[in-house]
């Protein structure tokens, strides 16, 4: 989420092929990445679909101290949300995003 959240989709553009390259950056800290994962799960955008390890890190109950070890994926809501933005977006036609 990090390296994602930290792209310069717009300088990769520039690339060639026979050079590719991922452009960071570095614009949102790790910790406010982690801080928004809270917002999120509280707010219905995600949830905890994987854990690496349920014996430390359980579905059931999560745990902000072994966050690495789950799998965050978008629900319903945070579908629309994301479709939502893309439209509103200059990069919104871009499907890599």
């Amino acid at each position: 989420m990090f390296l994602y959240a930290n792209r310069d989709f717009a300088a990769e553009n520039d690339a060639r092929i026979s050079r590719p390259h991922i452009v960071l950056r570095g614009q949102y800290p790790l910790r406010e990445i982690i801080d928004e994962i809270g917002c999120m799960l509280r707010d219905g955008y995600v949830f905890a679909k994987y854990s690496n390890n349920e014996e430390i890190a359980p579905l059931e109950s999560l745990s902000f101290s072994v966050l690495n070890h789950y799998w965050f994926v978008p629900t319903q809501k945070g579908t629309e949300a994301w479709s939502a933005y893309k439209e509103q977006t200059p990069e919104g036609n871009d499907k890599s995003l």
